[in-house]
């Protein structure tokens, strides 16, 4: 488990920063309080993880997968 320094130097990082603002714009942009935004990130994060692990493949590559086909529907 990461602890409260961990998660601080993290966020210190250039990534850690567009973690910060990405998670501005969604509260922004979707009007919701940002621990919502928080919690169904984090949900997401899970089940591309569970799929992951059923499928063997990297989450990454399901995230993808699932924009891939998003997009077809909705295009």
């Amino acid at each position: 488990m990461m602890t409260t320094l961990e998660i601080a130097r993290l966020l210190a990082t250039s990534e850690g920063r567009r973690l910060i603002s990405t998670l501005q714009r969604l509260v922004q942009s979707q009007g919701l309080p940002l621990e919502q935004v928080i919690r169904e990130s984090v949900e997401h994060m899970e089940r591309l993880e569970r799929l992951a692990k059923r499928t063997g493949k990297q989450i990454k590559q399901v995230a993808d997968d699932s924009l891939d086909l998003y997009e077809k529907k909705e295009g």
